[in-house]
């Protein structure tokens, strides 16, 4: 007897030997699993009770049929034999690991070895996959292409007088194809064709003098099909069923199978459909790449990268012959895309994309040079002797960086110091320029020839730039694999170092000795580039005092269809500039530089981090869509943005509607410190609809939830999420599962716009879980722990107090409740804020959630429940009440006896308030629904806090 490994019953599988001697799938016919070609039947697969000694018997097999392990009764089988409808046994491999895992090795077996071209990689990648399906028994059936040009016969002809060929040179000759009347064929290449009553006698012979593509009808009473094709064309000839389509090499395909809850689907159909399923395509020559990947069902998507692009050789998501991301069919050929691009529909211009830093006063990094001049001056006289001299317009002293031409001249401007921070007024030389300092040939340089800014290149030195394919540096040619990563990594030159080293080296370019010179920062980039998604992580050390905006990454919009539009969503945000970005705006009303700080932040501690942009065509309809962000690790979470970029969390430029998130802004680094982040970018296939992304960055996989409308019990795919725990960010407005089952991720939007980002782990909470945060819904747990005692509001009407909670992670909540033990006058009003770690006090601009107002006139537990769940963030967040309504009696509440956060308080800029009790932070004069308040660390109060407990939603 044996049992069955799982209890589900969509895991039976049979097999029916057929006349090939290979096994196909039986649907509806009795089977039967045997111990041995001889021995005692072990199994029926159909209907055995899961994990029970198993009687024989015979059974149908049901047509939706997985595959099984079949295990013996010591659980140690490696081949059982089965039997179809009576038929002979035949042995099968008892494990599905052991089946797939063949399949699976001879097809990447079969990839790797024939890299040589295209055609033997199709070629053998079909025999492969009939050797492995044979192999494993797994079924098979014939490609589209059922011409094997193996059987045609040379220097033979279909002349239709007899019911055989005659001898023809230059002539190929098909064999006999059996065929049913009415069934509809294709050919391609033949010169004729001829079909052939049952004992072979010809029927109806046509000439096919152009030897285009035929279709017809199989005629009454045919029973066979022959053709002939030119010996030249043989290659490329085909015979089909149905309309004529794209040439595929004769061979068989393997049929789908589900495996392990997935399908292996289509294996070996062609090396294309092969490196489709695989992820991405990688074309290299150089520096220069390509990343091919499946965009649709129809149409691939071409990202262009070069290691060493423009005029510091950097990376970027362009190359001088490809610049654009463009969409092609998934059926055009290699040698229409690489080495350039010569068809498709190009949807997006990104060169600038690889995000640089500004220093206040200049970008610098991401191809980006210091800002200089180049003055115009016929005949100069100016030589190398002369670089690193110093020349003055009357108010600045210049220096001359370089001699660019016999008429042009680069000058670089002075700099200034304060606090440490070097920086330059970025100012053109306002007249003549004279000689100061240090040259050979001191003739003035006008200025009436022009004066133009221009970028000091390069201004980078120490570059590396690899490329490498899961985990393998990328070769020149064409290969396959999941993940294409590229690593960089650079020096920015300091412009202070740049122009001290000049001026005390005359004679000697600069530019040609940059690596002598002090750095300003090391800036790291690692680009990991998945199917029409690219997510990369920056990071800025800064080697000189510097102050920096950091964006991580930043975008041009989308390429403008004929007489359409571009509308941009962008999560948490309302309107900047004159433009409501909480729904889907139209960019072309984008008009100046539109900045968006916290008053255009939906939320106060929502900083706008992402958006979706989609154009559309002249008749309105959504042709192809970009999403883009930044995920909240490191230096990008919102807790740390709000601090680093505290005024300007996103802006976009007037001129070409290009996107900025901003990491930090105006943040100081010290020589050491550094700033991170990693930002997403995703292209988009219609139809239009939310915004539903997983994304990975190698270490932490997110999945990303945006909408502007609401939604009830909505469901997101996430199959290769499944089974994860699902853990919000930050303060999400959609309201999500906390698992991922086999219908997605569960979730609603109770009020849009929507969006959520949610952290996947299989692993347990990383910090220790307060009692009953992570409990059933409908339980409830207390804030804190310790001793009570009854507390009065003695003097504290229309006062708003606050005290810091703490929890580890966020937890959706839908009551908080706290008890009076003597009655009062009229209502407590409680409720909670966020946390503003930029000021360590409350946020100030109004609550997370006003719980309302609570009778005080009896004794007794209160409980309120908001209109809708309410995520409490992980971390601080700031618990409220305020006695309001009658200033008769003070209520009394139970309290804890003992500080209720974890600390540490913010008290200011002095010491005055250390040695007293402080508890939390108050505000006076509240007298109805809770909103903005005016809180400084001199507010501090010394009320314990009340004993709250929240229920878990």
């Amino acid at each position: 007897m044996t049992r069955r490994r799982f209890p589900d019953s969509a895991d039976r599988l049979a097999y029916q030997l057929l006349p090939n001697n290979t096994l196909g799938v039986a649907s509806q016919l009795d089977a039967v699993v045997y111990d041995a070609l001889t021995g005692p039947e072990l199994a029926d697969i159909a209907t055995d009770p899961d994990g029970d000694p198993i009687p024989g018997s015979t059974v149908k097999v049901d047509v939706t049929s997985g595959l099984p392990d079949f295990l013996g009764p010591d659980d140690d089988r490696d081949v059982v034999y089965v039997s179809v409808n009576g038929g002979p046994r035949y042995p099968v491999a008892a494990k599905v690991v052991d089946r797939v895992v063949e399949l699976a090795g001879q097809l990447d077996t079969a990839l790797d070895d024939a890299a040589a071209d295209a055609s033997a990689k199709a070629n053998a990648a079909q025999a492969a996959a009939v050797a492995a399906a044979t192999a494993v028994s797994l079924p098979r059936q014939p490609g589209k292409n059922l011409f094997d040009k193996a059987t045609a016969v040379a220097g033979q002809f279909w002349n239709g007088v007899g019911s055989t060929t005659i001898a023809l040179a230059t002539w190929s000759a098909s064999p006999k194809y059996p065929v049913m009347p009415g069934q509809t064929y294709s050919i391609s290449n033949c010169r004729n064709y001829e079909t052939f009553n049952a004992d072979g006698t010809p029927k109806i012979h046509t000439n096919n003098a152009s030897e285009g593509p035929v279709t017809f009808t199989i005629p009454s009473g045919a029973a066979f099909l022959a053709f002939t094709v030119a010996s030249s064309k043989v290659d490329a000839a085909q015979l089909e069923l149905g309309s004529p389509t794209a040439y595929e090499p004769f061979g068989y395909v393997v049929d789908r199978q589900l495996a392990g809850g997935r399908y292996l689907a289509d294996a070996a159909a062609n090396v294309t459909a092969l490196q489709r399923a695989a992820g991405v395509s990688v074309y290299r020559s150089g520096n220069s790449l390509l990343v091919r990947s499946p965009f649709d069902a129809t149409r691939d998507i071409l990202m262009p990268w070069n290691l060493a692009y423009g005029e510091e050789s950097q990376a970027a998501p362009a190359d001088v012959t490809n610049p654009n991301v463009v969409l092609v069919p998934s059926v055009t050929a290699d040698d229409l895309v690489w080495p350039t691009i010569a068809t498709g529909t190009a949807i997006h211009n990104a060169p600038d994309d690889n995000a640089p830093i500004n220093v206040q006063w200049c970008y610098i990094g991401g191809n980006h040079g210091w800002t200089a001049w180049n003055v115009t001056m016929a005949g100069h006289g100016k030589a190398t002797a002369d670089v690193g001299s110093t020349w003055s317009d009357g108010v600045r002293t210049f220096t001359l960086l370089a001699v660019v031409s016999s008429s042009v001249l680069l000058f670089a401007g002075p700099y200034t110091v304060s606090s440490g921070v070097v920086s330059s007024p970025s100012a053109a030389p306002g007249a003549a320029l004279t000689h100061v300092s240090g040259a050979t040939n001191t003739t003035a340089v006008p200025i009436s020839g022009g004066v133009a800014v221009t970028q000091i290149h390069p201004s980078s030195y120490d570059h590396t730039a690899t490329a490498a394919l899961d985990g393998r540096q990328v070769a020149t040619g064409k290969a396959a694999g999941q993940v294409l990563t590229i690593s960089e990594s650079y020096l920015i030159a300091s412009y202070k170092g740049m122009v001290d080293w000049a001026q005390s080296h005359v004679g000697t370019p600069v530019l040609a000795n940059l690596s002598s010179v002090p750095a300003l920062a090391r800036v790291s980039n690692t680009y990991r580039i998945t199917a029409a998604q690219v997510v990369v992580a920056q990071r800025v050390t800064a080697v000189e005092k510097t102050i920096v905006n950091m964006g991580v990454t930043q975008a041009f919009p989308l390429t403008l269809p004929s007489g359409g539009t571009r509308r941009q969503f962008m999560p948490g945000v309302g309107a900047a500039g004159g433009v409501n970005f909480s729904t889907f705006a139209d960019l072309a009303t984008v008009t100046g530089t539109t900045d968006i700080g916290p008053a255009a932040y939906l939320s106060p501690l929502v900083p706008a981090a992402s958006m979706t942009q989609w154009a559309y065509d002249s008749t309105g309809a959504a042709q192809y869509g970009l999403a883009m962000g930044l995920l909240p690790t490191a230096d990008g979470h919102p807790s740390q943005r709000l601090k680093n970029a505290a005024t300007k969390g996103w802006f976009i430029a007037p001129t070409t509607k290009k996107s900025y998130p901003q990491l930090a802004w105006a943040k100081t680094l010290n020589a050491g410190e550094s700033l991170s982040g990693t930002a997403y970018r995703r292209y988009l296939a219609p139809p239009f609809g939310p915004t539903e992304l997983v994304v990975s960055d190698g270490a932490d996989t997110w999945a990303i939830i945006e909408r502007t409308d609401t939604v009830t019990d909505a469901r997101m795919p996430a199959p290769e999420l499944l089974g994860q725990r699902l853990v919000p960010a930050w303060v999400p407005t959609a309201v999500t599962a906390d698992r991922v089952t086999g219908s997605g991720i569960t979730y609603s939007v109770p009020s849009g716009p929507g969006y959520t980002v949610l952290r996947a782990t299989a692993e347990p909470p990383r910090f220790e879980t307060l009692a009953g945060a992570t409990a059933g819904a409908g339980s409830y747990f207390i804030t804190q722990q310790g001793l009570v005692s009854a507390q009065a509001y003695t003097g504290g009407f229309q006062t708003q107090y606050f005290w810091q909670m703490y929890l580890p992670e966020p937890v959706w909540v839908d009551q908080a409740v706290f008890e009076v033990t003597v009655v009062g006058t009229g209502v407590i009003r409680h409720g909670v804020f966020f946390h503003d770690p930029a000021t360590g006090l409350p946020v100030q601009s109004g609550p997370l959630v006003d719980f309302g107002a609570v009778d005080v006139t009896s004794i007794g537990v209160k409980t309120s429940t908001p209109s809708a769940p309410v995520l409490l963030p992980a971390g601080v967040h700031w618990y409220s009440q305020a006695w309001q309504g009658t200033n008769t009696t003070a209520p009394t509440v139970r309290v804890v006896n003992g500080p209720p956060g974890v600390g540490p308080l913010n008290i200011g800029t002095t010491t005055v308030l250390m040695s007293g009790s402080r508890m939390g932070y108050f505000a006076a004069g509240v007298a109805g629904a809770f909103g903005a308040v005016a809180l400084s660390a001199s507010s501090a109060h010394q009320l314990f806090a009340p004993r709250l407990a929240y229920r878990r939603a």
